[in-house]
């Protein structure tokens, strides 16, 4: 089995929801993850909130953060987790306003919308807290200037 293969298998069994959402492959572009259902083809998100996940892990796969130590304490990815925050907040105001998500071409749905609430309650505090970090590291490297 190539590494491709191996990678769209993880990523289907370890992922908490959809193909994006959760722990995934480290080791590949989320962009370039076979689809085991479909050869030849690549893994594509599910819903809008999927979609933000997708975007998430592609900027982790380039800064090479990963799991725990990366979702949790590496500042370099703040900004993505920032992103995945405000897009999964996007998605809840679209479902309240009754719009179609883009993947399904369906209304929002309240799994979807769910799914948002998830990721917008476990990464809008880790977030916070990437950047107070961020903000204190910053801090100390001007101080010690002076």
């Amino acid at each position: 089995m190539n590494a491709g293969a191996h990678a769209s298998e993880k990523t289907i069994k370890t992922a908490w929801f959809e193909h994006f959402i959760g722990p995934g492959p480290d080791d590949i572009d989320p962009y370039k993850i076979p689809d085991p259902e479909h050869p030849g083809k690549y893994l594509q998100p599910k819903n809008l909130t999927d979609a933000a996940a997708q975007k998430h892990d592609k900027r982790y796969f380039e800064a090479k953060a990963s799991g725990v130590q990366g979702a949790l304490l590496d500042t370099n990815v703040r900004d993505a987790d920032m992103a995945l925050v405000g897009d999964s907040y996007k998605v809840m105001e679209d479902y309240v306003n009754g719009k179609i998500d883009t993947w399904t071409n369906k209304p929002i749905s309240y799994k979807t919308f769910f799914e948002a609430q998830a990721i917008v309650t476990v990464f809008a505090p880790i977030s916070s807290y990437k950047y107070a970090v961020y903000s204190i590291q910053q801090s100390f490297k001007f101080l010690k200037q002076w």
